[in-house]
């Protein structure tokens, strides 16, 4: 005792309304610090070292909830969580998380890796922007509809399946332009961010005198 995960061991394992309670020899073997890793319904859970991994399995559409309990000489302890709907499990990304537009205009593409996204903000430099007309979403709401091809201000905003297409014309001003946009898949969310560079800090960026 003591080892591995300094004796503390999982004791049952929830998802939604199922319990499943670990045999004997599988709480005395993570209580010894073996490793573990095993699937109760759509959450599998994994110990490795002094670490617990959680990953879930594609969302159907409806909310999931999970609770693991936890004990360890004699006192216990309970991780709680939950997946929202239209989650399949994976990250949501962006790369690049940065972008630079060029002062001549032009567009440029980010890739997400999931089909299941929308916008949830629009902020041009301190002014934002409501993505949904007539929509009052927070991060987690679905709008009913998340296909989106509109420009704010001077900044073209297209979702198009996995990817986020930016585009702008050219910048006329003698400062640099920046944005930041949030995206989500209704459990998680990621912000890309960038700017549209003016001519000077242009060249500057070039390495021009």
């Amino acid at each position: 005792m003591g080892e591995g995960q300094g004796g503390w061991y999982i004791t049952a394992v929830t998802t939604d309304d199922n319990k499943t309670v670990l045999e004997q020899q599988e709480q005395e073997a993570l209580r010894g610090g073996a490793d573990f890793e095993r699937a109760f319904d759509w959450l599998t859970v994994k110990v490795e070292g002094n670490a617990i991994g959680l990953t879930t399995a594609e969302n159907a559409g409806w909310d999931r909830t999970f609770v693991i309990d936890l004990a360890a000489y004699g006192c216990v302890a309970r991780i709680t969580g939950g997946q929202l709907a239209h989650s399949d499990g994976t990250p949501l990304t962006a790369t690049p998380q940065d972008v630079r537009l060029s002062f001549r205009g032009g567009s440029a593409t980010v890739e997400t890796g999931k089909d299941n996204w929308w916008v949830a903000s629009v902020l041009l430099g301190e002014t934002p922007y409501e993505p949904y007309d007539g929509a009052d979403k927070g991060i987690g709401e679905r709008p009913k509809e998340r296909t989106l091809d509109k420009t704010f201000g001077w900044l073209g905003v297209k979702a198009e399946g996995t990817q986020l297409v930016l585009s702008a014309e050219k910048n006329r001003l003698d400062q640099s332009q920046t944005f930041a946009i949030t995206l989500t898949d209704g459990t998680q969310e990621c912000t890309v961010t960038g700017q549209q560079y003016c001519i000077y800090n242009e060249l500057k960026d070039n390495g021009a005198n």
